[in-house]
């Protein structure tokens, strides 16, 4: 395919532009088709190639990824709508964060709103053997029913855990001792 002046083409939410660059080589530009009008977004790809086939295949290539994530998009859609949790009441999940410290949260189960969240109150934990390094252990473990804080109501996420915070998630509780460090 050889291109004397400029070809502009939309295939799906894709802008192919098509223009001859120096020497006759090809040079292609895809943006966005999406994009708002006169908005000033980065291409997806801006090249030159040296022959028309190897940008047609590059072209090619683009807009089968753009399918694939189009279709793999609706799957995970349809996913989400269909996912149902399998927390019950009583059940205590665990949220291990921290930067130079580890600290446990646990949270009880105390009520199924809805086939997709749950509410939860923050408990408080146990640790029987006391510090075991310095500033640290391995032995925090959940009381149950020694509720801490107020109930509150989360979104439980496909992979079964619990948004708490921008930095925390909390997932089902496997009843083992969990790592905790501090500061003085």
């Amino acid at each position: 395919m050889e291109v004397q002046n400029e070809q502009r083409e939309v295939v799906g939410s894709l802008e192919i532009i098509r223009r001859p660059w120096k020497n006759g080589q090809a040079w292609v530009m895809i943006l966005n088709a999406n994009r708002k009008p006169g908005s000033n977004s980065k291409p997806i790809l801006n090249l030159a190639f040296r022959t028309w086939e190897q940008a047609e295949e590059r072209i090619k290539q683009q807009i089968d990824a753009q399918t694939w994530w189009k279709e793999e998009k609706q799957k995970r859609s349809e996913q989400r709508k269909a996912y149902q949790h399998t927390l019950k009441v009583g059940d205590i999940l665990c949220s291990s964060w921290g930067y130079d410290q580890t600290n446990v949260d646990f949270y009880q189960v105390i009520n199924i709103p809805s086939k997709k969240s749950v509410t939860i109150r923050k408990i408080g934990l146990d640790m029987p053997r006391g510090e075991e390094g310095f500033m640290c252990g391995y032995s925090a473990v959940p009381i149950k029913d020694s509720f801490t804080g107020e109930p509150f109501t989360k979104r439980v996420t496909t992979g079964g855990s619990v948004k708490l915070t921008d930095y925390s998630y909390a997932w089902l509780w496997d009843g083992k001792e969990k790592y905790v460090s501090w500061y003085a």
